[in-house]
């Protein structure tokens, strides 16, 4: 297989990942979100390995992020992410992935990026056989690949850390495993601390821990709860309370959907404080129109006419298709 056919497919796989996204209102974030992901992308295949340890000295050095507050570096190691759609494709598109970054380490063994895109890879590549849903709807036969691909990846990064946790992706990659191999919590936390002491402000691996920690995983409640409090206490320097909103925004729309319309978690006061703090530093319309919509689930009926009034009326599609009647019904109810 070719890499033009390569640089095919990713765009294809790219392109499904942000269907129904991308309008007018949050342009600027998709546009810098794909401008990253093409770039790193045809420079991958291109072998210019140089030109991405340099792209990837300044994302991670000098913290670039994206209109709505997103770390480029996520992006930069994210490339991949899509492939673990690519369910049926067979052993030549994995190696034909995987050779760049072969190559890569062997020009370069110094490179944390290098090592770990290549973990990525070996990352899509394991979570082709398991997918996302739950473990019923796995395939039997799905379960063993899946398995040994994620042991590989675990080897490859326990081999590599002396180079790569110099990079706070590696904590990221790291958790993924413990998540899929169920660690015990005490290991799982064990990882979190070490990557946030290193890397305090690095959004990824708090989104990787909250997604270990949720109860669809196998966690609970509380283990997010505890989580968000100790990266709200981490990041409050830089971010004041913003990591709280991001991280419960990480775990998804359905998971806070359940929890604020039942008023539960996550508090909506401790929310919207939240919310202020990372709009005070990225005003941007993919975070008014996120917000807005938990707004809405909360009740808090002017709050979201406000977010909306900030962003324009510029609305986000992704966020509210399939939502038409929350959104007619909150914009028409009166301020609470």
């Amino acid at each position: 297989m070719r890499a033009g056919k390569m640089k095919s497919i990713y765009a294809q796989l790219l392109v499904v990942a942000f269907l129904g996204i991308a309008t007018v209102a949050d342009a600027s974030e998709w546009s810098v979100r794909k401008e990253v992901n093409d770039r790193v992308t045809t420079v991958y295949y291109d072998g210019r390995f140089d030109e991405l340890d340099t792209l990837h000295v300044d994302f991670r050095k000098n913290q670039e992020r994206t209109p709505s507050g997103v770390w480029k570096l996520s992006l930069f190691y994210g490339v991949f992410d899509g492939f673990s759609e690519a369910v049926s494709e067979g052993d030549d598109f994995w190696e034909e992935a995987k050779a760049p970054a072969k190559r890569w380490m062997t020009a370069r063994p110094r490179s944390a990026a290098a090592a770990l895109m290549y973990a990525n890879i070996l990352q899509a590549y394991a979570w082709k056989f398991r997918g996302t849903s739950y473990a019923k709807s796995v395939p039997k036969e799905n379960w063993e690949p899946f398995r040994r691909a994620i042991e590989d990846l675990r080897v490859f990064l326990t081999e590599n850390k002396a180079v790569a946790s110099n990079d706070p992706q590696w904590f990221v990659e790291m958790l993924n495993v413990a998540r899929a191999q169920s660690w015990d919590i005490s290991d799982t936390q064990k990882i979190v601390d070490e990557g946030t002491r290193k890397f305090p402000g690095y959004y990824g691996i708090y989104f990787e821990a909250a997604e270990a920690y949720a109860p669809r995983w196998g966690g609970s409640v509380s283990l997010v709860q505890s989580l968000v409090d100790q990266g709200v206490r981490s990041t409050s320097k830089t971010d004041g309370r913003g990591l709280y909103a991001r991280i419960y925004w990480s775990l998804g729309n359905e998971m806070i959907k359940a929890g604020l319309s039942k008023g539960t978690f996550p508090n909506w006061r401790e929310m919207k404080a939240s919310i202020g703090d990372v709009i005070s530093k990225y005003p941007d319309a993919w975070n008014y129109n996120h917000f807005a919509f938990f707004a809405c689930l909360a009740g808090d009926y002017q709050y979201a006419r406000d977010l909306m009034d900030a962003a324009k009326w510029d609305s986000v599609r992704g966020i509210w298709d399939g939502n038409e009647n929350l959104r007619v019904d909150c914009f028409a109810r009166p301020a609470t």
